[in-house]
């Protein structure tokens, strides 16, 4: 864990920045120079987590300790992607008042949305490396349980990305009959569900596979085709319906 030091955030006070758009704007007071230098030098790429989230901090107002409070937060939930996906309550709990809370929510959804952007005009199958990176940004990393469904066109391309369920991955819960409105209403032709294990295990439950089984029968009855049931993890996934058939050889090591 880096010290508290050594991830002092790069904001200072605001002072006239050369070669800054903003030179002349006394209201801009989160501006600073070295900022500036690292956006239009080298980058924000060599930022530890703790420069990243303290700086995040700082542009959400927290104006004192944000250093330390940056430490603790991410010793806390465990690595920064963790702290993006808490949920409002765990940063309230973790004493974030409002605008913070505004500031890393917006900064997970643009995540979220720039990867999104890059699978929605291609077939997903061509792309799935780039689909497994927006489903661990979207859920991988969430504390609560969700089961999200992935609506496909006659080309594969991507519909619509849609929560099923929170809390639970228990497809017998979801109500089939309005994943196939839903299905009808977009024109969809195949899905692919997605849900997470928050505890870290990839491995399918039997009623995982049981329930997944039942419902490519259940889907493809009314041609719909259920492609995959992928299972999401701390930077890893697997193929729930390639696993039943393959054990073994059916996780990100392998190419879908």
């Amino acid at each position: 864990m880096a010290s508290e030091k050594s991830i002092k955030p790069i904001f200072v006070s605001a002072q006239a920045v050369e070669g800054s758009p903003w030179n002349g704007h006394s209201d801009f007071s989160v501006a600073s120079q070295k900022l500036w230098t690292q956006i239009v030098g080298s980058g924000l790429e060599a930022l530890s987590d703790e420069q990243l989230l303290a700086n995040l901090l700082a542009l959400g107002g927290v104006d004192e300790n944000v250093e330390a409070i940056s430490v603790n937060l991410i010793r806390r939930f465990g690595s920064y992607s963790k702290l993006l996906s808490a949920s409002l309550s765990e940063l309230t709990q973790a004493g974030l008042e409002f605008s913070p809370i505004v500031a890393i929510k917006i900064t997970k959804a643009a995540a979220q949305r720039l990867v999104k952007t890059d699978i929605k005009h291609m077939p997903v199958f061509d792309q799935w490396h780039r689909l497994m990176d927006y489903l661990h940004a979207a859920l991988g990393h969430d504390a609560e349980e969700q089961c999200r469904a992935l609506f496909l066109d006659r080309r594969n391309q991507l519909l619509n990305d849609e929560v099923l369920a929170q809390g639970t991955s228990d497809l017998v819960s979801i109500y089939l009959r309005d994943l196939v409105k839903r299905s009808i209403e977009l024109d969809a032709v195949g899905i692919i569900l997605v849900h997470n294990h928050p505890g870290g295990s990839l491995f399918p439950s039997r009623e995982d596979i049981d329930s997944t089984q039942h419902l490519k029968i259940f889907l493809s009855q009314l041609g719909i085709k259920l492609y995959d049931h992928v299972i999401v993890s701390n930077g890893d996934w697997i193929s729930l319906l390639n696993y039943v058939d393959n054990p073994g050889h059916s996780s990100s090591a392998d190419v879908h």
